[in-house]
C-alpha cells in the first residue's frame, strides 16, 4: 500500500489528481518566472499544473490512482494552447487569482474532470462552481491588480502550446506537495 493508503478519514491528508502540461523550455520559462513574480508561495511548492480533481479524503492514493487508470483507459493525450488569461474571484475566499485558460484543450479537460468525479467521487463533485481548466499565475487578495494583469497579458497575445499525457496523485501535506504516483491517459 502508498503512502497514504487506506486513508479515509476528516483528518487524512487531502489528494488530488493534477495535470503538469508538457511545455515548451521557453513557455514553462515564462510561466514560471510570472509565478515567482506574483504567486512566490505556490510556485515553491508545485510546478505549473492544471488541477482535475480538487483535495480529497474520499479514497486512498492508491485507490486515487486506481479510479483516475480506470476513467482514463483509451484516453488519447490532449493538447492544450493557452491563448487567454482570466481574473477570476475564488468562489470559496478572499483571493482573486489569474488563471491561463486553454482554449484548444479546454472541452477535453472539462470533461475529464467530470469523469473523474464519477463513482465514488460523486458526492464530492461541485457542481455549483463551474470548472475552469487552468494554471493558475497569480493568487493576491487585490483584484484590481489581478484583472490589470490579465488584461496585459491578453495584450500581449499568448500563444502557449502543450501536451497532457498523464494525470499525477499528489498530496497536500504538512504544507508541500508530495507525488505518490503517476497515471498515463490510455493506460491499461
Amino acid at each position: 500500500m502508498g503512502i497514504a493508503g487506506g486513508l479515509r478519514h476528516p483528518g487524512a491528508m487531502p489528494l488530488f489528481l493534477v495535470a503538469f502540461p508538457t511545455l515548451s523550455e521557453p513557455d514553462f520559462a515564462w510561466i514560471q518566472a510570472l509565478r515567482a513574480r506574483h504567486d512566490r508561495e505556490r510556485h515553491a511548492l508545485i510546478d505549473p499544473h492544471i488541477t482535475l480533481v480538487f483535495g480529497t479524503t474520499a479514497l486512498s492514493a492508491n485507490e486515487l490512482a486506481a479510479h483516475a487508470k480506470a476513467q482514463l483507459r483509451g484516453q488519447p493525450p490532449i493538447s492544450l494552447n493557452f491563448r487567454s488569461a482570466e481574473a477570476i474571484k475564488d468562489p470559496l475566499g478572499d483571493d482573486t487569482q489569474v488563471y491561463l485558460v486553454p482554449d484548444e484543450g479546454h472541452d477535453a479537460l472539462t470533461a475529464l474532470h467530470d469523469r473523474l468525479y464519477r463513482g465514488p467521487l460523486a458526492p464530492e463533485h461541485r457542481r455549483d462552481i463551474p470548472y475552469i481548466p487552468h494554471i493558475t499565475v497569480v493568487t493576491s487578495r487585490d483584484s484590481a491588480a489581478c484583472h490589470t494583469l490579465s488584461n496585459a497579458l491578453n495584450t500581449r497575445k499568448l500563444d502557449l502550446a502543450g501536451t497532457v499525457d498523464a494525470l499525477d496523485v499528489v498530496a497536500l501535506e504538512g504544507g508541500r506537495v508530495r507525488h505518490l504516483e503517476t497515471v498515463a491517459l490510455g493506460a491499461r
